[in-house]
């Protein structure tokens, strides 16, 4: 049987409860704390037992939450790795595509770019090879295309201007064939000026009317011929065609005189020159 623990056991309690004997309400509420001690002492026993409890289980928690991330960082550095295992095999695949066709090479180098851009630092090798090979097929289409507008041909033209996007070099692709454009518009207007000039001086030479509207006929024949409809679809530029007569039609049936045609010529070659 548990004993009951006196009052003299209480040092503090004791001095307090001799000093105040005679209140019987301090009395009543004193022996009401002294009987409630005992449970206060196993409730702060409980207490203890639970903080330790509490304690082991954030220890736990704390640990295995470092596991988690632990194992979320791994796998990171795995996917990314995986990433770089993809542009290495798609860089092995460029080196190799390269070497074909001028299409498949510039395909290939405009794939590379793309993958550049992301991983500057990464397989130097490859992207030293790449870059030799880049530099090598501008050349080659550089000279193709200078080769193909001396000699007018304009289907070739159009296959090495478009190899210019993706090279990387859409700037310079399309001031490339606006110069050719412009040559050709130079050339065709220089000629379509001699034949008028030609022409005119027959119809001049002639006194009849009749002869007159029949030389402005031929003209106006002469100067409708095809022209460059074709733009490279990359830039989506308009398309050159004639709805309206040109200059040269409108001024042939106006019998405009040659000291005027004298002056365009001169505005011709201006233009020849820029």
């Amino acid at each position: 049987m548990k004993r009951k623990r006196k009052l003299s056991e209480f040092p503090w309690q004791y001095v307090f409860f001799t000093t105040f004997s005679g209140n019987a309400d301090l009395d009543r509420h004193l022996s009401s704390l002294l009987r409630s001690a005992d449970v206060l002492h196993l409730v702060k026993f409980d207490s203890d037992l639970v903080l330790s409890n509490d304690e082991s289980t954030s220890d736990l928690a704390d640990r295995v939450s470092l596991k988690v991330r632990e194992l979320d960082l791994a796998q990171s550095r795995v996917s990314h790795t995986l990433i770089r295992i993809d542009a290495i095999v798609e860089r092995t695949a460029c080196i190799d595509g390269v070497k074909k066709d001028f299409e498949s090479a510039a395909t290939f180098v405009q794939t590379f770019l793309q993958i550049d851009s992301k991983y500057k630092d990464f397989a130097s090798d490859q992207r030293e090879q790449l870059l030799a090979s880049k530099k090598q097929l501008e050349s080659i289409v550089r000279k193709r295309l200078s080769a193909a507008v001396d000699q007018r041909d304009h289907a070739t033209i159009l296959r090495f201007v478009r190899l210019y996007p993706p090279l990387g070099l859409e700037e310079e692709g399309l001031q490339a064939y606006v110069g050719y454009l412009k040559k050709v518009v130079s050339m065709r207007l220089r000629l379509e000026f001699d034949q008028l000039v030609e022409l005119m001086e027959q119809s001049y030479s002639s006194s009849s009317v009749g002869n007159q509207d029949f030389q402005s006929n031929v003209i106006l024949n002469e100067l409708r011929s095809p022209t460059i409809t074709e733009f490279p679809k990359n830039w989506g530029c308009p398309f050159l065609e004639r709805p309206e007569p040109s200059f040269l039609e409108v001024t042939a049936m106006q019998d405009v005189s040659l000291e005027q045609y004298s002056l365009q010529a001169s505005w011709l070659n201006e233009i020849s020159k820029s």
